[in-house]
């Protein structure tokens, strides 16, 4: 199962044609990332922190709607999903950087927790991959990211509970296809 969240994180943003301002939501924000920030910094990029190194504020849809794109892993991946936010996905363990349909099954398979891709990026590809961020790429995984209820909770509670109910009445007990619970 993954870790979902909160259907009240889907909404329908449209994705930033430019990034400007980025959250970083980490507890244990990796050196590379910091000196990716000072250069994104001195190009007029605003990157806040929340986390052990920032602020630290419970994530809500509004929240994250003030940010063109995140940095980080685990649930706030899954967030910034289904708000429709860009989402680096990188962190102490590493990660793929941008999400895309070549990596997210892989990142997905580990939590987004950036195990799973086997080095460490430096600080230089860090701020080089951020500043050529490209939404029109973004527009294009929307469907792949955004139209499944994979990352919602109130899904998986459902599907439990069918399988659950089956359970009980001892019948042959089937997992119901995710999409067809929708």
């Amino acid at each position: 199962m993954p870790n979902p969240t909160l259907a009240k994180f889907k909404k329908n943003n449209k994705y930033s044609k430019n990034i400007k301002n980025i959250l970083i939501v980490s507890n244990h924000i990796p050196n590379e990332v910091m000196e990716a920030k000072s250069l994104l910094e001195a190009e007029d990029f605003k990157l806040h922190i929340l986390g052990e190194s920032g602020k630290s504020e419970l994530i809500s849809p509004e929240l994250l709607s003030n940010y063109d794109a995140i940095i980080s892993i685990g649930k706030t991946v899954q967030m910034s999903i289904l708000s429709g936010i860009p989402i680096y996905c990188y962190d102490h363990f590493g990660g793929p950087g941008w999400l895309r349909p070549h990596n997210i099954a892989q990142a997905s398979r580990f939590n987004f927790s950036g195990r799973g891709f086997d080095e460490k990026k430096t600080s230089h590809t860090i701020y080089s991959e951020i500043k050529s961020y490209n939404s029109n790429i973004d527009i294009a995984c929307e469907n792949t990211f955004r139209n499944t209820g994979k990352y919602i909770i109130g899904v998986w509670i459902y599907i439990l509970s069918k399988y659950l109910e089956k359970s009980h009445s001892k019948k042959k007990i089937q997992c119901p296809n995710l999409n067809s619970a929708l």
